[in-house]
């Protein structure tokens, strides 16, 4: 059986995450640790990204960043 590729995944973990998008994984551990964010999901006791709304979410806070 083949494993996934990242970029074929709907759900990541955090480290998956970082890794897909060049972030630190200590930097994805701080902002998954916040509550209430749009493209977090829970199993059980795991943090799971969803990915098109984490891209969503990057995309909007960097347009926010920018006019600052």
């Amino acid at each position: 059986m083949n494993k996934q590729s990242l970029n074929e995944k709907d759900f990541l973990t955090v480290i998956e995450t970082a890794e897909l998008f060049g972030l630190s994984r200590r930097k994805m551990f701080r902002l998954t640790s916040q509550s209430g964010l749009p493209f977090m999901a829970k199993y059980g006791t795991r943090k799971l990204i969803i990915k098109d709304e984490f891209i969503k979410y990057i995309l909007v806070t960097s347009d926010e960043l920018q006019e600052l």
